[in-house]
């Protein structure tokens, strides 16, 4: 049976994507409990994405060429699913 993304996945990379996402949780909590309960769908094509979630992507593209293809997955297939099962908010900072 094969490993799982996280147990073969560099522990640095680990938690490098720990701390990116739990840094995007709270900016989106603080952005998704301010103010009336939002119409539509939630972080919509044309809404920015939060700063947190710009820092993910540049630290994913920045470190393209040295990440192992464990690394990746571990981001694709663990760390990711597992923060959009939380919320709405999150799945959908997720998938955009």
């Amino acid at each position: 049976m094969p490993e799982s993304p996280a147990r073969v996945a560099g522990s640095a990379w680990r938690a490098t994507v720990a701390e990116r996402l739990a840094r995007l949780g709270r900016e989106l909590e603080a952005v998704g409990g301010a103010g009336p309960a939002q119409v539509g769908r939630p972080l919509g094509p044309d809404d920015p994405l939060p700063a947190s979630a710009d820092d993910l992507i540049e630290t994913v593209l920045a470190r393209a060429r040295d990440l192992s293809f464990e690394d990746y997955r571990h981001l694709a297939e663990q760390a990711l699913p597992s923060f959009a099962a939380t919320s709405d908010l999150r799945r959908a900072a997720a998938r955009r």
